[in-house]
Formats: C-alpha cells, structure tokens, sequence
C-alpha cells in the first residue's frame, strides 16, 4: 500500500470536487459504468496527492466525510464489505499460523519465491551464529575463515589466564578508541595508562600477542563479511581499521548501547540503552558472541530487504545515498524496520555501504513488527513472574516427551519418513536416494552435512543471553546427550535429504534450507499468537498448526495432490480424487 505524503492536505481532496462535475452527469447518463466510474471519480479526486490510496485509507476518508461525493462512499462501503472475509482470513493466519503470512502473500502474487526463503532463513540466523561461536568461523556463503570463539579463547582458559587476559583486549582497544576522544574507561583510564599495562602483559605472557591477533581476526572477519553482502563499503571497513585496529565490541560500544538478540522477532536485533557509563563491561568473549549474533541476523535481514525494495520497485523509495557512519558500527544489527509516528512504515537496506530506505505496507510490517505479545510479555514484571515457572514446565514436558525420549527416537522417524515422501518437492525415488545418502552423512559428519550446518541448517546452542558462553558439558549430561543426539539425527535426515535434492536441482542455498525446513513440520513458522500459547502450555500446539496448514498447502498443490492420489488409488475413498480436484480451483 502506497501511503498519503505529509506534505499534501485535505484541502487537495476537497478542491477536486470542482472538477468531477462532468464525471456525476457521464454516471447519471450512462447507468451501465456507474461502479467503476465512481472509482475512477474518486482516484482522480486524489491523483494529485501522488499515488493511489489503499481501500483502508479509502474508507477512513469516506467514513470522516472526505469522498469525493455519495455515490464514491457507497461504493467503498460495498468494496469494504466484499474484502471483510478475505481480510480476516489473512489476519487470522497471520496471528495464529504464520507471522510471515503477508510475504509469502507478495511472493505468491509476484512470482517472486526467493522472498519466501529469505524470510525462512533470517530464523536460520541464530544457527549460523552458533555454529560460528561454538565450531567453526564461517561467512554468510557458509565458508570457513577461521577459529571460533570458544576456540580462540581455549588457550587462555586452560592456562588460567582469561581474566588477564580480557584485561590486556580491553587496553589495547582503550588505546584505540581514546585516539579518537571515545576513551572506553572514560577520564579513570587513560591510553598512556592502557600501553603501560599492555606492555606488562606482553612482557610477561608473550602469547596474548598471538592471542590478540586471532581475536582481532575474528571480528575483522565478521566486518569483511559485511562488506561482501553490501552492508559495508570498503572505504567504511577501511576507516574502521584504521580508526580501531585492535578494535572489540564492548557492552558501552562506541554509541554507548548493547546489541541484543531476539529469536523471536525477524527484525529483533534490538537496541537496548545501558543504564550508566558506571556499569561493568561485558567479557570480550561474550560481547564477540552477542555481536556474532547480531551480526548474522542483520545480514540476513538485509538479504530480505533487498529482495523485497526489488518487488516492490523503486517508486517505494524514501531517501539513499546515505553513507554508513563507521562510529555506528552495531546499530548495523538495529531496527531496520521501523513505524514512524506518521504512520509510514520504513525499512532500510544497504547496498555497497549505501543506506536506502524505501516504504512498505501495513500488511508487509506485521511480519517485522516488534510489539507482539510475548514482547509484551517480557517487559511485564508480573506477567514474568507467573509465566515463566510454566514455561520452564512446558519445556521439562516437551523435553521429555520428545528430545530425551527413547520411544519418540522410534516413532518419530516413521511419521517423518511418511511426511517426507508426500512433501518432497522432487521425484519420491531421488529423494529416497538422497535420504540414504543422508544418513551416511549424519553418522559420520560428512562434508555435505558441514555445509548443511554451516549454512544455519542445524546447531548446537553454545551461547544465550541468561548465561552467556554455555560450559562444556559434564559426564552424566553427555550420556543423556546421546538420546538427544539420536533423535536429532533421525529428524535431519529428511530435511538433509531434501537440502541435497533441491542443491542437485539448481536451487540456492536459501531454497535448499526452506525445502528442508518444509519437508516435516516447519518449526520456525508459527503465528504470533500459537507460538505464544505453545510456549506458556499449549505444548505441540504450533506443530499441529503447521501440521494442518501443510496438508491444506499440499491439496491446493497438484503435484502432490496426484502423488496422495497415487499413493491411495487402491483406497475406495482416494478412488477419483485427481478428478475431484482438478474440479476446484482451491485458494489459501
């Protein structure tokens, strides 16, 4: 939906009453055009604001009184009355099946699939992060460049020497940051202080200098990263070096706030003030794996951006040319997707570094929008304190249930495999190749399955914001751990599989992903609401959801319509299902 500039008034509207005089006498002559007469009157009425208004800004209008004449608001009251039922149904999906409901909406509408999987794999994001925490440094093309953090900083952990050795980062980036009048300690430590105490460091544990190094590395990695997807320009990443060399992201960053990460929001890498320049400093580690985080959603939330300013088209257009500020680095992984006061929904996007901000539709917002429930939930004391001893139950029960389950590791892998055969995208025999091939995989962590999780396919959880940088895990745990580690295993092996057919056929890496996400129950889907009740009791509440609308999905698709058919011909019930449904023109 275009949106009415600020700049134009009710005055505009009203003044075209005076041209529309031809237009009441052409519909009073010729009664056969009357409807879309009275639409064209009422356009034209509004033409010179700019572009056309959606049917609620239409009806806001008549309803106050600004339609152009009685004839136009009878006709948006009717046209209000006949979208009722389709509006409600796509709310209702939004709400309660798939928050996302409106871009795969545009996606449908436009052809466009890759806005669908892009939107997929921005909840991919948390995965990629962990990967690169707790395994692996990889890009945004799932390549390795380097050690990950829990790597980097095992050899100061094992010699006893993390603390000093946290000190030492966090004096060689004082030094940096007071060059430029931005002193990390404020006026209590100064950068002459700061290189006395990194020179006794260095004289006293010659390692951190290769310590610091393969620090610096990693984040000089995540920066080269940004520059490769466009949200950096060389020249921004050429004065961060130069201004930061031994630069680390701290909990007073340079723009004195802290990067947060919220799983539960596609746009949610929100920006939280610090309470006082008086309030401890996060550990290196722990701010490199928040950053990490942040990092890799914002990468992947500019993917989508980009996508979508593409559809939408450059008349959506706001301001560009706007040159990233190289002191702002972490509100790179801010709100991108904001609701101005005027009501205007903005969504900023960069491009070789340059910033463009382009305007989309209520409708596009509710997939971004960041005051939902449980947001609402969280910054509720008392809503806290009831909720969350029954999440923490909830989740003991889904644990049980499923993840430490022995009997789920055998039951679950035959409903998967049944599922998987009906939802492939592909021919059931290649698809039956590739799950052997999968499993092969899976048990002996081959190449393939690397880049599967290199990619944000699957990961172990090496960081959250409760407890930081997780422990290595202790003997009875790592017991208890290999039920879960079977269970996993037998539930990647379909998503795997698929991962590989769509790879075989062409298909992009966020295609791959969301085929794979799709093949069983999609986890990441879920409507604001559904996710919500899941979470607070409502135990496998989403998956029946998803499980629901995935079939509803699958009959309005005639490929595995035909493949369900197929399957049944010798059921009298299936008998002639092809027919029936070749019938109907079904719709979602």
């Amino acid at each position: 939906n275009t949106i009415i500039p600020q700049n134009e008034n009710k005055m505009q509207v009203l003044n075209e009453k005076n041209n529309k005089t031809s237009h009441r006498q052409e519909i009073q002559t010729n009664p056969s055009i009357y409807e879309d007469e009275n639409i064209r009157a009422f356009k034209l009425a509004t033409e010179n604001i700019g572009n056309n208004v959606s049917t609620e800004q239409i009806n806001k209008m008549a309803e106050s009184g600004e339609s152009p004449d009685t004839m136009g608001y009878i006709v948006n009251k009717r046209t209000k009355k006949k979208t009722s039922i389709k509006e409600a149904k796509d709310e209702f999906m939004q709400k309660f099946v798939n928050k996302g409901h409106y871009i795969d909406k545009l996606a449908n509408e436009t052809g466009n699939k890759e806005l669908t999987y892009k939107y997929d794999r921005t909840m991919n994001a948390f995965n990629e992060a962990q990967y690169s925490i707790g395994d692996e440094q990889v890009n945004s093309k799932g390549e390795v460049v380097g050690e990950s953090l829990k790597q980097i900083f095992e050899s100061p952990e094992k010699a006893g020497l993390e603390n000093e050795f946290n000190d030492y980062l966090l004096n060689k980036h004082n030094i940096a940051r007071s060059a430029v009048g931005k002193g990390l300690y404020g006026d209590e430590v100064s950068a002459p202080q700061s290189s006395r105490k990194v020179a006794e460091y260095e004289a006293k544990h010659p390692e951190f200098k290769e310590w610091g190094q393969k620090v610096s590395k990693y984040n000089e990695n995540n920066l080269h990263d940004m520059v490769d997807t466009g949200m950096l320009s060389q020249d921004t990443f050429n004065k961060l070096r130069s201004l930061y060399g031994d630069y680390i992201p701290t909990y007073r960053d340079i723009i004195e706030e802290k990067v947060i990460f919220d799983e539960n929001s596609v746009g949610g890498n929100v920006l939280g003030k610090a309470t006082g320049g008086d309030q401890q400093i996060l550990a290196p580690k722990e701010a490199m794996a928040e950053q990490t985080l942040a990092i890799k959603k914002a990468i992947r939330i500019n993917e989508l951006g980009v996508e979508l300013y593409k559809t939408l088209g450059k008349d959506s257009k706001v301001f560009d040319g706007i040159d990233f500020d190289a002191s702002a680095i972490q509100s790179l992984a801010g709100d991108v997707v904001q609701k101005a006061q005027d009501g205007m929904n903005t969504f900023v996007i960069f491009q070789d570094g340059q910033m463009t901000q382009f305007k989309i539709s209520d409708d596009l917002y509710t997939a971004f929008n960041k005051d939902t429930l449980q947001a609402r939930i969280d910054n509720s004391k008392l809503a806290k304190a009831v909720l969350t001893p029954v999440e923490k139950l909830s989740k003991t029960q889904r644990d049980l249930l499923t993840t430490y389950s022995v009997g789920f590791a055998f039951n679950n892998p035959l409903k998967d495999i049944q599922d998987a055969f009906f939802n492939t995208k592909y021919n059931v025999s290649e698809f039956g190749k590739n799950y052997v091939k999968s499993l092969y995989q899976l048990g002996t962590n081959g190449e393939i399955y690397q880049d599967y999780k290199r990619n944000g396919g699957n990961a172990n959880t090496y960081f959250n914001y409760e407890r930081g940088i997780l422990p290595n895990r202790n003997r009875l745990q790592k017991v208890v751990d290999r039920i879960k580690n079977i269970n996993e295993v037998l539930e990647q092996a379909p998503r795997l599989a698929e991962y590989m057919t769509t790879l075989e056929h062409g298909g992009t890496k966020s295609e791959a992903l969301y085929n794979s996400a799709e093949i069983t129950t999609n986890f990441k889907r879920g409507g604001e609401i559904t996710k919500v009740a899941n979470r607070y009791g409502a135990n496998f509440l989403n998956a029946s959801v998803q499980g629901l609308d995935k079939q509803i999905r699958n009959i309005a698709g005639t490929k595995r319509l035909k493949r369900l058919c197929a399957i049944n011909y010798k059921s009298n019930s299936f008998r002639g299902c092809s027919f029936y449904f070749k019938s109907f023109n079904f719709e979602w």
